[in-house]
């Protein structure tokens, strides 16, 4: 498959391109309004095409776009790569508000364009065991779920601007934890009660953020995201009326405990964990955390369009968060 990418940013360089070269695909043409920074990626990783303006390369006969851009460009540019019969592969969020994430989608439906949104934290092995393990039973009904996410700030990652808008922190980090919550439960939002800080008070954008929410069905889910901890932790807990399941993102670890936690069942964990670790970092797969799921999510993407199924991750799930995030900045308090 030919692709195109739009934005020569970061998470073009350290995730879609080299999960698209992975995957067997063929990267044909790069477009982004600084020309001089995509030529540089181009003659880094073989792009034989650049272009400044994303709508000419458009013109090139491509069977998927890639668009890495800011949040606040997603639909625009998917509107136009969708109205030129493009399949889609769109960064999170899908949207910035759920009115453009519903247009898009149905463009993209009038037009039969397969849209998949990147969130890839769903194909963590760790948390499609947990779905699997919650689906079954085995922890019996839903009764609340923690979401713990405490990156540190990425400016290692990304000089972008948008990184410092209000709501950066919730639109960067909080629409994978989002994500997670709804793929586990399958549920939406119902009541959401959202605080807010700015640290200093001087930032102009929120660097801790809390959100309390009540979904369909009764349980409730605490989100709480924050760039200022002085510890790094991306973690989730579902508390069952038959057990509990904890996750450990970062570590692909999942822990089912039944009845009371004993020191035995915390060494086994640990012994688990660690032993998973270790084999991890010798293949320096560890290294690329969770870098490594964008490949499966677009080796799956490549898939839907050969054999014209269903995106992994299409419209209608990015839909929901985009509905998550939109009630999470209504309901400030």
């Amino acid at each position: 498959m030919k692709i195109g990418i739009i934005g020569a940013g970061a998470i073009a360089e350290r995730a879609h391109i080299p999960a698209f070269q992975r995957a067997g695909a063929t990267i044909v043409a790069i477009a982004d309004t600084d020309l001089a920074r995509a030529t540089r990626l181009a003659k880094k990783v073989g792009i034989p095409e650049v272009y400044s303006d994303f709508k000419q390369m458009l013109d090139e006969g491509l069977d998927v776009v890639s668009i890495c851009t800011p949040p606040i460009t997603h639909v625009s540019i998917a509107l136009e790569a969708a109205k030129k019969c493009k399949n889609i592969l769109l960064e999170k969020p899908m949207a910035t508000n759920l009115s453009e994430a519903e247009h898009l989608a149905e463009i993209c439906n009038s037009n039969k364009v397969k849209l998949c949104v990147v969130h890839q934290y769903r194909f963590i092995p760790c948390v499609q065991s947990a779905r699997k393990r919650i689906v079954s039973g085995r922890i019996g009904n839903i009764i609340s779920i923690q979401l713990t996410a405490h990156p540190q700030f990425p400016m290692r990652w990304s000089d972008s601007a948008w990184l410092y808008d209000k709501w950066s922190l919730l639109d960067d980090f909080g629409v994978h934890l989002f994500d997670v919550l709804s793929y586990l439960t399958d549920s939406s939002p119902l009541r959401i009660s959202t605080f807010a800080h700015d640290s200093t008070g001087k930032m102009g954008f929120f660097d801790s953020i809390q959100v309390l929410i009540e979904l369909g069905q009764s349980p409730v889910a605490f989100v709480d995201l924050s760039w200022i901890s002085g510890s790094t932790e991306t973690t989730v807990a579902v508390f069952g009326t038959a057990g509990r399941i904890t996750l450990d993102l970062r570590n692909n670890s999942l822990t089912e405990t039944h009845g009371y936690i004993t020191p035995f069942d915390e060494m086994s964990a640990t012994i688990g964990k660690s032993s998973r670790t270790i084999l991890s970092a010798l293949s320096r797969r560890y290294f690329k955390g969770t870098l490594l799921y964008h490949e499966l999510l677009i080796r799956s993407f490549l898939r839907s369009i050969s054999n014209d199924t269903s995106p992994p991750v299409g419209p209608l799930e990015g839909k929901k968060i985009v509905e998550f995030l939109e009630k999470t900045k209504a309901s400030l308090n």
